[in-house]
């Protein structure tokens, strides 16, 4: 018998083999690490993750990223300070305004002009006027500026191009970390996704005639919940564990019908699932009462269908035709109906689905 138990993250409902007590695996509706109960009905904690320094990818991981910070620490002291043609082009545009000439005071006599010229080539003179002077201090005061601006904007240069390096370096850090998570097999815990309450909804206040042919369901919301029963020789009630429920899709689409060896009472569990899964592909589901007589149905397309219950322990003695209806549904997807339905009695019943919500549906076998 395979242990029946739900997830603790998404609550689905689950059965896995009784060999595969105890061990770790995924969940397949949610993908995250569960732990398949023991025997005894008890759980053990899952171990918590741990970084394995022996991993080849982590340890090149580290070596790429201790190269790039190497590659970065060069980068910066092999960078120059820029010159920048705007400050040059200002500094090129200022131009110095003409000297006034000065006119020295010349005398008659031949002997002091030949003395001065005598003087000035010995001693020559340099005339400043107060405007070269003053030409001189605005171009030294732009030198000071420029130099001053090209020394900032080199340092705003570098300080950008050390951001560009940080934020590759970042990026790989945070792609490391995501990475070792998902090796790990853990995601975030389920009581930190938001749910939204879709009882709320005021689409389920519109008339049914109006819902949506085709509305898309949450898969992992039954369709349909119950509990199968039987009335024992006793005549108490009793759950009728490992009955089946089949919910059918109609009116049929395509022509490949199923072999009901899958959904025959004390099949191969491979067979089983092989047949629930291309029952699941042809629109319908199937599942096999619990221990306490309960099923879950699941679809995800709104439609008509027929729900099919055969009892695991309430057998008939007498077994008149089939009905049209059924033998209808069950003939459309089923190679041998009667093989299928054998001495066991079965229930058979309308469901109209409208694409979201649980209905309730409760079967009780009487005896004959």
């Amino acid at each position: 018998m395979p242990i029946k138990f739900r997830c603790r993250h998404c609550q689905q409902f689950l059965g896995i083999s009784d060999s595969r007590a105890g061990e770790i695996t995924n969940c397949p509706q949610c993908g995250k690490a569960i732990r398949v109960p023991a025997l005894d009905g008890m759980v053990a904690p899952i171990p918590e993750p741990k970084l394995n320094l022996k991993d080849e990818q982590l340890a090149d991981a580290l070596s790429e990223l201790a190269r790039l910070e190497s590659d970065s620490e060069e980068n910066l002291t092999k960078s120059q300070p820029i010159a920048l043609p705007e400050l040059q082009s200002n500094e090129s545009r200022v131009s110095t305004p003409p000297a006034r000439e000065v006119t020295a005071p010349v005398t008659v006599l031949a002997k002091p002009v030949a003395e001065s010229a005598r003087k000035a080539t010995l001693h020559p003179t340099s005339h400043t006027t107060p405007i070269e002077e003053d030409s001189h201090e605005v171009l030294s005061s732009l030198a000071d500026l420029a130099g001053r601006s090209t020394s900032s904007t080199s340092s705003r240069i570098e300080q950008n191009n050390q951001w560009k390096l940080l934020v590759p370096v970042l990026g790989f850090l945070l792609l490391l970390t995501i990475a070792v998570m998902m090796r790990s097999g853990f995601g975030p815990d389920a009581s930190s996704i938001p749910v939204t309450d879709d009882s709320q909804d005021t689409r389920e206040s519109e008339p049914e005639d109006q819902q949506p042919a085709n509305l898309p369901n949450d898969v992992s919301v039954p369709a349909i919940t119950g509990r199968v029963t039987y009335i024992s020789d006793a005549g108490d009630s009793r759950p009728d564990s490992g009955a089946i429920a089949i919910l059918l899709p109609f009116p049929r689409k395509g022509q490949f019908k199923l072999d009901e060896a899958g959904f025959l009472s004390g099949a191969a569990q491979i067979d089983a699932d092989a047949a629930t899964a291309a029952l699941q592909a042809l629109g319908g589901d199937a599942s096999i009462a619990d221990q306490d007589g309960k099923f879950e149905l699941h679809v995800t397309t709104a439609g008509d269908y027929r729900m099919l219950v055969i009892s695991h322990h309430q057998k008939t003695n007498t077994r008149s035709a089939l009905g049209t209806k059924v033998q209808e549904t069950l003939s459309g997807y089923f190679l041998r109906p009667a093989t299928l339905l054998g001495q066991l009695s079965y229930h058979f019943d309308d469901f109209h689905y409208r694409g979201q919500g649980t209905s309730l549906r409760d079967v009780n076998f009487a005896q004959n």
